[in-house]
């Protein structure tokens, strides 16, 4: 196979860029059988060719669905999250030039809207739950039904706990306060008794 520099490419050529495998040109002679040699190196070069093509095209579509400015943005945030936590000394990070408290940006209302109403839902998959001022509801006229819903029946559970909690020591006061009396009862009877005899 590899006694002529021709059998010694083609063997390379197949070792090194298809398969690894020699087994195609190790039992056959390259100048006998040059028309099957140079068939086989352009089926294989063209069939390399269309399949390169065919997989960068479905990497590119698989590409291209992404956001990218999301995911740079998100790694941003993680990166700056990092250094500000890992980095920065505690004078630095209590510095207002760098850290602003307030952050100014115009926001598409519709988009803001799709935001509340996701974070709103009970399908929000993300570790932190954001905080939705009621000012903000108000401006988007957007209402809480989702989480007012669950706040109202813990109220009025809350409510009925406490009605029954306030019914059973108005019932121990009563059976103690009863109890009391009947005791001063008794002992002015008793007194009483003891005045006459």
């Amino acid at each position: 196979m590899f006694a002529q520099f021709g059998s010694a490419i083609l063997a390379s050529y197949y070792m090194m860029m298809i398969t690894g495998d020699s087994a195609p040109i190790s039992s056959w002679v390259l100048n006998t059988n040059i028309i099957i040699m140079i068939l086989m190196i352009l089926f294989s070069f063209f069939t390399i060719i269309y399949l390169m093509n065919l997989f960068i095209g479905i990497l590119g579509n698989l590409i291209g669905n992404t956001n990218h400015r999301i995911a740079y943005l998100a790694l941003k945030k993680e990166i700056i999250v990092e250094i500000e936590l890992f980095c920065l000394l505690p004078f630095q990070r209590r510095k207002h030039n760098w850290f602003p408290e307030t952050f100014f940006y115009p926001v598409n209302l519709d988009e803001i809207r799709k935001i509340v109403q996701q974070v709103n839902s009970t399908d929000w998959n993300k570790p932190s739950k954001p905080y939705i001022s009621k000012t903000l509801l108000k401006i988007l006229n957007i209402e809480k039904q989702e989480t007012e819903e669950p706040k109202k029946e813990i109220e009025e559970n809350q409510i009925n706990e406490i009605k029954i909690l306030i019914l059973e020591s108005q019932k121990e006061f009563e059976k103690t306060q009863n109890k009391k009396i009947e005791d001063l009862f008794l002992e002015l009877k008793n007194l009483l008794n003891n005045n006459e005899t």
